[in-house]
């Protein structure tokens, strides 16, 4: 306080001076605003929380995401299965020749280790 008040401190009385720049002085005179601050704001935040608490009670359950795609994905397949006959018939009948190439066909390790 001395810094602040500077060369009008010293035009006071000692007594004064003394009140001025104790302790008890700068906390006793922001004490009141600084209470009624923190009132302001924890009323406020108050308010907030029990806004957010009544928005989310009123949204609902959540759904996961995961359980929302694979419902939409079984109903697309579904759906598309139902329209097309012939999707049944494809995924019945394999395709041979595609199963003897990859039977006939070597490996890639047995083709390395040749090699060596």
């Amino acid at each position: 306080m001395q810094s602040l008040l500077g060369p009008t401190l010293a035009a006071l009385p000692p007594s004064r001076q003394a009140v001025l720049t104790g302790h008890s002085f700068f906390a006793n005179l922001i004490a009141g605003p600084f209470k009624h601050g923190l009132v302001i704001v924890f009323t406020f935040a108050l308010i907030m929380c029990l806004i957010a608490a009544v928005a989310s009670w009123l949204r609902g359950a959540a759904v996961p995401e995961s359980a929302t795609t694979t419902t939409t994905e079984s109903a697309i397949a579904t759906e598309s299965a139902a329209d097309s006959p012939s999707a049944d018939a494809r995924v019945a009948e394999p395709d041979h020749e595609q199963q003897a190439a990859a039977t006939s066909a070597p490996s890639r390790s047995s083709t390395v280790d040749s090699e060596r």
